[in-house]
């Protein structure tokens, strides 16, 4: 097993000496670098309901070329329904995210 570890070690910094993982470190900078940007340029106050804030963050995610989350909402539903609704924000929010979601993709078709 060291042997393998070993092994491994030594491909992983072999491959890094030669730079080929660099490409992936710069688009995860970008990502990041574009991710924080959003985040602190989304501008909702405090007082922004959970349902606004899902959909504003679905908006951001499309306006920066990321993907849509998947969240569950069926389970948090259920979770919501069977925690005496202390799950409410976090429904609030993915309604708010997959309305914002379903809104986008109806105009570009």
């Amino acid at each position: 097993m060291i042997k393998k570890l070993q092994s491994l070690h030594d491909y992983v910094k072999k491959n890094y000496e030669a730079g080929k993982y660099d490409a992936s470190a710069n688009e995860y900078k970008q990502w990041t670098e574009d991710y924080q940007a959003a985040a602190t340029t989304s501008g909702h106050a405090d007082d922004d309901s959970d349902y606004d804030m899902g959909y504003q963050q679905s908006m951001t995610d499309h306006d920066h070329g990321f993907s849509f989350r998947n969240y569950p909402e069926a389970a948090i539903d259920f979770g919501n329904l069977v925690s005496g609704n202390r799950m409410h924000e976090v429904a609030d929010f993915i309604k708010g995210y997959n309305a914002a979601k379903k809104d986008i993709v109806e105009k570009t078709q």
